[in-house]
């Protein structure tokens, strides 16, 4: 959500939080249910971890209200007009990203995750285009930004490029499914050599040959759904057990 930010002092309802949330995703061209209140709170609590929740009574009812964030004022009209040009979205990319690419229709930055698969880096992709789109790759894979409810399209101001780049950052990687003795798994799999460098741990995962690279927002672990039905169930004809020695 763009217009969501950190504020220690700032408190806002849940009910205002979610009729931002579904506004925003409409105006994105994102046809999005209205989601349960559980799993909003998840997933405001996966972007923001450090806000504390409230309830309070607002009239007859008690209310949910979220502490340490705020939604930020709307723009006045004659800010809406004051776009950048394509060419200059470059000087706003932060040091956080290398920019890779820059031309008159297409504009590539990349940025470092904690991770090495196979002694190699993983990155996070961005490519902003000329027609107001942009995607995200993870290890040369295309991202489908709407099963993370991210919309595609932005606009050419300084704004909507921090919040883009903001977000990315936050995007959870699939870390693969470990390997046990107890793991079976789909012919349909890679093994890696997985490297979190932030506290040098390597061991040896499994991933899907179709593993998205991204987990949901709201998910509790570190594996994406598709990762996470190649081990599902016992061994069968479609099924192999793992050879721990190769």
């Amino acid at each position: 959500m763009s217009r969501i930010r950190e504020n220690h002092e700032g408190k806002e309802s849940q009910e205002n939080l979610q009729i931002q949330y579904r506004l925003e995703m409409f105006d994105s061209g994102l046809n999005v249910e209205k989601e349960n209140s559980g799993l909003f709170s998840k997933y405001i609590h996966s972007v923001f971890p450090h806000v504390k929740i409230e309830r309070l009574m607002q009239g007859n009812d008690r209310k949910r209200f979220y502490v340490g964030i705020e939604l930020k004022p709307l723009l006045p009209l004659h800010n809406l007009s004051d776009k950048l040009c394509f060419e200059n979205i470059v000087q706003y990319i932060p040091d956080t990203y290398t920019v890779m690419e820059a031309s008159e229709k297409y504009i590539q930055c990349e940025t470092n995750t904690s991770y090495k698969a196979n002694g190699h880096a993983v990155k996070k992709c961005i490519i902003f285009s000329s027609d107001n789109t942009w995607k995200l790759q993870i290890a040369d894979k295309d991202i489908d930004l709407k099963s993370l409810l991210i919309s595609n399209t932005y606009q050419f101001t300084k704004e909507h490029i921090s919040v883009i780049l903001e977000t990315v950052q936050k995007v959870k990687i699939c870390e693969g499914v470990t390997v046990t003795k107890s793991v079976t798994c789909s012919r349909f799999h890679t093994l890696e050599r997985w490297e979190n460098t932030l506290d040098e741990q390597i061991v040896r995962k499994l991933r899907s040959v179709i593993c998205t690279k991204v987990v949901n927002f709201t998910s509790t672990v570190s594996i994406c759904r598709t990762c996470q039905k190649m081990t599902l169930g016992g061994v069968s004809k479609e099924k192999t057990q793992m050879n721990l020695r190769s």
